[in-house]
């Protein structure tokens, strides 16, 4: 399946249909969820995410905003599971928040640890 999704990204991209590899990029996003890649799942998507400028009401793009929101809470659980609370080290650039702000999610550098 992985496979299938990164193909069908890879095709997406080379033809710039940004709304297509936008899909292609939930349902890996999705599947990597699943097998515990949350870093990977949630960098990819916000990377794609990170292309569109306008049509944030579409479903498409309300859609991966709300798995973008998915993986933010789910790290604040996890940093809260294992007691880490350290936004002081946490060290991330405006451009890989970039996508964060444009989906309209909260800030939090403490949830954001690995980006």
């Amino acid at each position: 399946m992985e496979t299938r999704f990164q193909r069908a990204l890879d095709v997406a991209r080379r033809q710039e249909a940004r709304s297509l590899e936008l899909r292609a990029a939930m349902s890996l996003t999705r599947l990597w969820h699943r097998q515990g890649k949350r870093t990977e799942a949630r960098d990819r998507l916000a990377e794609v995410y990170a292309w569109f400028t306008e049509g944030f009401d579409t479903a498409d793009l309300q859609e991966a905003k709300a798995l973008l929101e998915e993986h933010r809470k789910f790290l604040c659980q996890q940093v809260q599971d294992d007691g880490v609370r350290r936004p002081a080290e946490v060290k991330i650039t405006s451009a890989q928040l970039q996508p964060i702000q444009r989906a309209g999610l909260r800030d939090d550098t403490a949830v954001y640890q690995g980006l």
